[in-house]
């Protein structure tokens, strides 16, 4: 098209055709993943949805997030309008429901203490520090130089990551920033 100019309607029909087909195929070989290995349905599509479809969907500068847990590790999506990235963390399942399950029983705990002395929430806010750290690691480190640049993150929970306060998990130590 560059060396024979956008007027040549022939060959630009034919290279939009070429692309079509291109796409139906790669949708068809993605249905047949998930149709044989429904555990990586996820990296192919999200329920029915393509990859290229949610980067059509998606404004410049805002990343889709999405969180896939699988017995050993958490693959993270990162997906913007012009690239996709999967991303893992070597955590189990097991491990990643206990810190889940921690964080929030502890921030309730924090909670129902707002009104307290800082001394009895003391031990809370540094359990809620440490579990941060280790949520942190799992979902969000493999991908934080993907999210440096980005203006929004829209996250896609996955069954119990959505009890997690993503925005305000912290990297480690006191007073660094989310």
């Amino acid at each position: 098209l560059l060396m024979r100019g956008p007027d040549d309607r022939s060959l630009r029909e034919g290279v939009l055709a070429r692309a079509k087909n291109a796409e139906e195929a790669f949708r068809d070989i993605a249905v047949a993943i998930a149709n044989a290995n429904p555990a990586l349905e996820p990296a192919v599509q999200f329920n029915g949805v393509s990859i290229a479809d949610v980067q059509r969907q998606l404004p410049a500068g805002s990343i889709l997030l999405r969180h896939v847990l699988t017995s050993r590790s958490v693959f993270l999506f990162a997906i913007t309008n012009s690239k996709s990235a999967v991303h893992v963390a070597a955590v189990d399942r097991e491990r990643l429901h206990g810190y889940i399950a921690d964080y929030a029983t502890t921030i309730r705990q924090l909670e129902a203490l707002s009104d307290s002395p800082a001394v009895q929430r003391m031990p809370l806010e540094d359990r809620v520090q440490e579990l941060s750290t280790q949520l942190y690691a799992a979902l969000i480190r493999p991908v934080d130089h993907v999210l440096a640049g980005a203006l929004n993150v829209v996250v896609v929970p996955d069954g119990e990551i959505s009890r997690v306060r993503i925005h305000a998990l912290r990297r480690s130590g006191q007073g660094t920033q989310y």
